[in-house]
């Protein structure tokens, strides 16, 4: 994935004031302190998102582009306290992650399927931190505003609206 990405604001979606909802700003939240989060509730929870290898795909057909990339969901520099050092990257996108394969130590929890519940319960772990109005910066930009954004660490999204 690209190291830095660059949003810039266009025109914002038109909401009332009165609104309760949020709609159309931007949200950002740091992978690096939700790993740390994640490690301090769900140590394993972080040891199975930081070992096992997700492989991700995008395509698109009309332009004619094909990128893929392999990694953990959380990628750590070696050593450190409990064997982990700091962490150095995040692979967040549910929508170009393929289905996971079995790691290729192959034991007797991957032929039994604990593998695979572990793995969602790990990936529930991670969703239900990142999904936490305290980890989130929600900003409305506007118009001519730009961020830019380190894509490996800061996770990024923006409220639904209708234009």
């Amino acid at each position: 994935p690209p190291g830095v990405q660059v949003f810039l604001m266009v025109q914002p979606a038109s909401t009332p004031e009165a609104e309760a909802t949020p709609k159309g700003q931007s949200t950002y939240l740091d992978g690096f302190a939700a790993a740390h989060q994640l490690f301090l509730e769900n140590p394993e929870a972080f040891e199975l998102l930081a070992c096992t290898e997700r492989i991700y795909r995008c395509l698109d057909d009309q332009e004619g582009w094909h990128m893929e990339a392999a990694g953990p969901v959380i990628e750590t520099k070696s050593g450190g306290v409990n064997r982990w050092g700091p962490v150095s990257a995040i692979r967040h996108n549910d929508l170009d992650r393929l289905p996971d394969l079995p790691p290729y130590c192959s034991s007797l929890d991957v032929i039994d399927g604990s593998f695979y519940h572990k793995l969602t319960n790990a990936h529930e772990a991670w969703n239900e931190i990142l999904s936490r109005d305290s980890m989130r910066l929600v900003i409305d930009l506007q118009p001519g505003d730009c961020v830019l954004v380190a894509n490996q660490r800061c996770l990024h999204g923006r409220y639904a609206f209708e234009s």
